[in-house]
Order: C-alpha cells, then structure tokens, then sequence
C-alpha cells in the first residue's frame, strides 16, 4: 500500500511564536503562515520527524516515510489489512487527511521514489529508465556532468558505475576551496 498526504504540510500548524519567521510583506499587506510552508528550509525535516513519530515503531518494521509518501508492507494479506488499520488509526488520530486519488491500497507492485517493488524485487522505474534513454546526447561537459548525476540514483543497478562516471568528475562543479586543493 502507498499513501499520499492531501497536501501534507499545510496540515501541520505552526506554534504562534513561530509564525513570525515565515513572515513577508507585499506592497499591501503583511503575511505569515499559520501552517507549515512549502518551500522552507526546515519544513522538509520538520514534516519528516512529525510522521517518523506518528508511524513510531511501525517504522521499519511494516512502514516506511519519505515525507509524504508512505508504504506499508506485509507477508500477507490478511497481515497487510491489520497493518493498514494501524497505520490509518496512527494517521487519523493525529488528524491527517489522505490525498485518496494518490493511495494504492493492497497492491502487489508499487512505483515508490523512482523505483519498481515487486514481491522482493526492486528495480528502477521504467518511466525514469526511459527519460534517461531519450535525453539527448551530451555535447558539453556539463551536460555530460548533469547526465551522470541523473543516472547516478541508479548506480546501484549499474556495475562498476563509479568507474564508468569517473572521467567526468574532472568536470564537476567545485567550490574555491576545493579548486585551490587541486591546483
């Protein structure tokens, strides 16, 4: 199963003295958020950590959650449906609304992160494979660079991948520091 939040962080309000830091102002008026704003730096792990405790010790061991995407797990389906209760009592109880269209519930496969599970198998996404297949070929080094970076999610599913990337670090972006290092 995979659940989607129905646009997750507006759904976790600010404490009041915090409102103040996402605070901006246009010509007329002066704003701030009174939930959890898309965008922020620390809105990202501040969701993370507030689903890692309402999933609490499911974690790991039947559920999983990348921000607001989740995926529950199990051997079999009668084990899967207790654990889809318990986890849609945990999510339900600290008010959590689900985006209904996005959920797939009891499936066999899923797409999750870019990547095919089926049963014990995972494999990466046939849409993702064939973007990569159809970008067009690389005329600069830079190009080159942004390509490898791409393919470089799935260097897990690549043999000696590293070896393979490896003449194009020399066109990786670098910052002072290290650009004084190598000389």
């Amino acid at each position: 199963t995979t659940i989607d939040f129905k646009s997750g962080y507006f759904q976790v309000g600010l404490d009041p003295k915090d409102r103040s830091k996402t605070a901006f102002s246009t010509r007329d008026q002066h704003y701030q958020f009174t939930v959890l704003p898309q965008g922020a730096t620390n809105s990202p792990p501040a969701f993370q950590r507030i689903v890692s405790q309402i999933l609490g010790p499911t974690r790991w061991q039947y559920s999983l959650a990348y921000l607001d995407d989740i995926i529950i797990y199990s051997p079999t389906f009668d084990q899967h449906l207790q654990r889809l209760d318990d986890i849609l009592n945990r999510l339900n109880d600290a008010n959590f609304r689900l985006n209904i269209n996005k959920c797939q519930i009891a499936q066999t496969a899923i797409d999750y992160l870019g990547h095919h599970i089926e049963h014990s198998n995972i494999r990466p996404s046939a849409d993702n494979i064939r973007a990569l297949v159809e970008t067009q070929q690389p005329t600069t080094a830079k190009e080159a660079f942004r390509f490898v970076k791409a393919a470089e999610y799935y260097r897990k599913f690549i043999p000696g991948f590293s070896t393979i990337a490896q003449p194009l670090h020399q066109y990786a972006p670098t910052t002072k520091e290290q650009r004084s290092k190598k000389s």
